[in-house]
């Protein structure tokens, strides 16, 4: 009787703590993100991206004295990759595949979660991550292993709207965090059969092979197998997931 008591307290507690309140990240702060060194209201910090904060707490001298606050246990196995947003002591993170928490940064609860679960057909390279989330006003906002854009409610967590930014079934996906510009959200990711940095450089590296000639290089194996899965044939570059990539230069 007094187990269940203490749950129901406890749960009533929870019911009872204030959600976040309204976030007011406006695009005028981001661009004056460098002079509010307490916050961290975009993706790298500010815009110039140089992921440093002006705070002065923490030295070398202090370093040795900071201790566990409190940890908060992943959810689903696997790396974080995520870049916090943090805005008067409300984190907003994200964990693989597709998951969004409004975090208390003074106590580590969890305000609300939302997931969203990618398309069966999503073929990613290098693991499921996903490394945040941009906020503007009062939306959160997300991309996806399955190439789409969502914003949710920053108070609840509720999705607003989930559009597509590119064909999942040709192999594109997003795993960087979107970035505020104004009143826009430009998705940036890793944009299969384009983008992709391997995928760039394969494509760099055949086609200076067929320039130069290659007479003095080994030719590509005919079984994919033999290069762990990947062949560099024709004008095609294909990583070992079967993803295909046009050898246009970018």
């Amino acid at each position: 009787m007094n187990l269940h008591r203490a749950a129901m307290v406890a749960a009533l507690a929870a019911l009872l703590t204030p959600a976040p309140s309204t976030a007011q990240i406006t695009y005028d702060r981001i661009l004056d993100a460098s002079s509010d060194p307490g916050n961290w209201l975009t993706y790298n910090g500010t815009y110039s991206s140089q992921r440093h904060s002006g705070l002065a707490q923490i030295t070398p001298d202090n370093v040795d004295d900071l201790e566990l606050k409190w940890m908060l246990p992943n959810q689903v196995f696997g790396a974080w990759q995520t870049n916090p947003i943090v805005d008067d002591g409300i984190m907003y993170i994200t964990q693989r595949p597709n998951d969004v928490m409004a975090v208390d940064a003074a106590t580590g609860r969890v305000f609300w979660l939302y997931r969203h679960t990618p398309a069966d057909g999503a073929r990613i390279c290098c693991g499921a991550n996903n490394r945040g989330v941009a906020v503007l006003d009062e939306r959160v906002f997300m991309g996806t292993l399955d190439a789409r854009l969502i914003a949710l409610d920053a108070v609840n967590g509720q999705e607003l709207w989930n559009i597509e930014v590119a064909d999942v079934s040709l192999a594109y996906s997003i795993t960087m965090a979107p970035l505020v510009v104004k009143d826009k959200v430009p998705g940036r990711g890793w944009w299969w059969r384009v983008r992709h940095p391997w995928i760039r450089r394969c494509v760099r590296t055949w086609r200076q092979v067929k320039r130069r000639g290659a007479s003095t290089r080994s030719p590509a194996p005919a079984n994919p197998d033999t290069r762990r899965g990947r062949v560099t044939t024709g004008s095609t570059v294909a990583p070992r997931s079967g993803l295909r990539a046009r050898s246009t230069p970018t």
